[in-house]
């Protein structure tokens, strides 16, 4: 970890954070959002057997596509690492609360989770909270990566510093300037 930064795709913005199919980048100014925005993208592209990530890809662009253009397998990588990380801030928002705050939390989460479900649908919802608690749980820790899956994300996402995925925040020399 060190302080550098890259220059965002949209102006006024700085990527803090990148994956590649060796190692992930995280910058010591990059918010704690990015660990698990970057360490979702390296289960789901390298650890998971491709038929699984492909099924979410599925569902994502049968969703969304209506909406953006999903073609680029770059943007559905993107969409599903947002919702995860959405996930987990409102599980973490539970765990970290206190008192009556606890309780709020626990209703906004059930909220957030209800609204998973009528966008998804209860079984495609589902297999997405299955997905991210065994992410979050350890499940997929310490397995071996596929060498097909290595060959097809430095294809698809670039490698090193080009890498295609990585975890944007606005530029902090910005702030307050017009």
């Amino acid at each position: 970890m060190d302080d550098k930064v890259y220059p965002g795709l949209v102006p006024g913005t700085v990527a803090t954070a990148y994956c590649t199919s060796q190692y992930v980048y995280l910058a010591t100014c990059a918010p704690e959002s990015a660990k698990f925005h970057e360490a979702f993208h390296k289960l789901m592209e390298l650890v998971l057997p491709n038929s699984q990530r492909e099924y979410f890809y599925k569902i994502y662009r049968e969703k969304y596509g209506k909406k953006v253009d999903l073609s680029d397998d770059r943007d559905v990588a993107e969409g599903l690492t947002e919702m995860f990380v959405d996930y987990i801030e409102h599980d973490l928002k539970v765990k970290r609360s206190k008192g009556f705050g606890k309780l709020y939390a626990w209703f906004k989460n059930m909220w957030f989770n209800a609204g998973l479900t009528m966008k998804l649908g209860r079984r495609n919802a589902n297999a997405f909270y299955k997905l991210y608690q065994d992410m979050n749980a350890g499940k997929y820790a310490n397995k071996q990566v596929a060498k097909e899956n290595i060959e097809r994300f430095d294809s698809v996402f670039g490698t090193e510093e080009g890498s295609k995925l990585f975890y944007t925040v606005e530029d902090p020399k910005l702030k307050g300037s017009s």
